[in-house]
């Protein structure tokens, strides 16, 4: 596969063969980010090591608008496996037409359905008892999708450490609130969550927590070792507004979402790389990965920033056969400045476009949008 560049004026040009008569170009798409400056910071280590503790209260959430990475949404057979008691889910039961299902479900542990959930979505709120015969409530998304019904969390433990408010989410739906880089938290009252790791960034300080596996307690402290500053959003110039910017350490023990850090975040130092990553603008979409990035190093008592983004540059390979020019989809890719890939593309057909120009009238004779999925 070869890879093309971009012309000043946006072109997207290949080498182009003796016998092939034709010419591309790709139409920009949501990104354009510039690489950020930022001066060195102050001391690298924090002071202390005090062990704290903090307790937390569940809270169902109305209005669900938490961005959470590796989110998930589980299908429903006969059970929402959230465990309570000696038993190790909810009972449910999906019937009915075909692609018009209902959901019905045993909210409170007693063995007898008694909530009815029909349409597209629904909620609610399951209630029983802990290992120790503590009463908890412990509340769902529900989702029908095609012939099938899906749950997702639909609660936080909220609580402070410090004086930071930190709310907790069981990421994958287990029931259990300190799964280590699975379960998140988020800051204040932010939207973008950060998977548990080793620190937690919790007004712009870093904190090593132990939590508890049922998110009501936990123990923390002052992290301790060297930090440097990384921003990946303050001179962002793109048509749309990152929604998620998830980083993690190549060694695996720290990961942060700095989409809503303007004005970067301490860090420990050390080496990252993008784990994953997401642009809006307005009902326009598309996820960032890793692609061909390389890792990235945040200096000690030093700042980075990260050049990435636009332009973006197509690669791709193409077949010419008695004059009917073949791009594959499946051979398309979409790399940033700093080998970062563009895809998942929402709605799937408004990625970036195709044209194709005979060169010697220089008429453009054909255009075209993959679905993107």
């Amino acid at each position: 596969m070869k890879k093309p560049a971009w012309l000043a004026d946006g072109t997207l040009c290949r080498p182009l063969l003796a016998q092939t008569k034709y010419h591309m170009t790709i139409a920009r798409s949501l990104t354009s980010l510039s690489l950020m400056c930022l001066g060195a910071v102050g001391s690298a280590t924090a002071a202390g090591s005090e062990e704290n503790s903090a307790s937390f209260d569940y809270k169902p959430v109305s209005n669900w608008e938490y961005l959470v990475p590796g989110e998930s949404w589980v299908e429903i057979t006969d059970e929402i496996s959230i465990p309570h008691g000696d038993q190790g889910g909810f009972i449910a039961k999906v019937y009915g037409p075909k692609g018009a299902e209902k959901l019905d479900i045993d909210t409170n542990g007693d063995g007898r359905l008694d909530l009815t959930c029909k349409g597209l979505k629904g909620t609610a709120k399951l209630k029983g008892k802990g290992e120790n015969g503590e009463s908890f409530t412990y509340a769902v998304r529900l989702r029908h999708s095609g012939e099938k019904w899906f749950y997702a969390t639909g609660g936080v433990m909220k609580g402070k450490v410090n004086g930071n408010t930190v709310s907790l989410i069981d990421a994958n739906c287990n029931g259990r609130w300190n799964d280590y880089s699975v379960d998140c938290y988020v800051d204040g009252k932010g939207d973008a969550a950060t998977p548990i790791s080793d620190a937690l960034s919790l007004g712009g300080e870093l904190y090593s927590i132990k939590l508890e596996s049922d998110g009501q307690t936990a123990s923390w402290s002052a992290f301790e070792g060297e930090t440097g500053s990384l921003d990946m959003t303050k001179e962002y110039e793109g048509n749309g507004k990152l929604t998620s910017a998830l980083v993690e350490s190549t060694d695996g023990r720290f990961q942060f979402n700095l989409a809503e850090r303007k004005k970067g975040l301490k860090v420990p130092a050390g080496s990252y790389v993008l784990k994953s990553a997401a642009i809006k603008k307005r009902s326009l979409s598309a996820q960032i990965q890793k692609g061909d990035m390389k890792p990235f190093e945040v200096p000690s008592a030093g700042a980075y920033a990260l050049e990435w983004g636009g332009p973006v540059t197509a690669v791709y390979d193409w077949k010419l056969n008695e004059g009917t020019l073949t791009v594959s989809p499946n051979q398309l890719r979409f790399l940033g400045k700093a080998g970062e890939e563009y895809k998942g593309f929402s709605p799937s057909d408004v990625g970036p476009k195709i044209l194709v120009t005979d060169m010697r009238s220089k008429k453009q004779i054909a255009s075209g949008r993959f679905k993107l999925c």
